[in-house]
């Protein structure tokens, strides 16, 4: 008996060693505290912060780890595979088409695992 994938399963991001990776990271950290993360790596604010033009994104005072950002980008890349638009990672949301935007936007709910999706 050849057994195929549903459609479900197959866009199931939760079923994926990336989407456990993230979990297990995450429960690492369960018990740290932000006074721990910035003790033990001096330069975090300047590693989790992005300035674009004026725009100031200060990451630092999250949960996070450079281990965790990385599990975090290897699941997004996942979700991208899945829906077939890896392609459009580097491009700027303005170079999308109305029907890539759609598709990114898949993306992003699939990492989230919706309990239901109203399309």
């Amino acid at each position: 008996m050849n057994a195929q994938p549903t459609a479900a399963a197959a866009t199931d991001i939760s079923t994926t060693p990336e989407w456990d990776a993230v979990g297990d990271a995450a429960a690492e950290l369960a018990d740290t505290s932000l006074r721990e993360l910035f003790a033990d790596d001096a330069g975090r604010a300047g590693k989790f912060t992005v300035h674009a033009c004026d725009l100031h994104v200060d990451f630092s005072k999250h949960l996070i780890t450079e281990s965790i950002a990385a599990k975090l980008f290897a699941l997004a890349k996942r979700a991208a595979e899945v829906l077939g638009i890896t392609d459009l990672l580097a491009r700027k949301p303005g170079a999308l088409s109305g029907g890539q935007r759609q598709r990114v936007a898949v993306g992003r709910a699939l990492v989230r695992r919706p309990a239901a999706f109203l399309f």
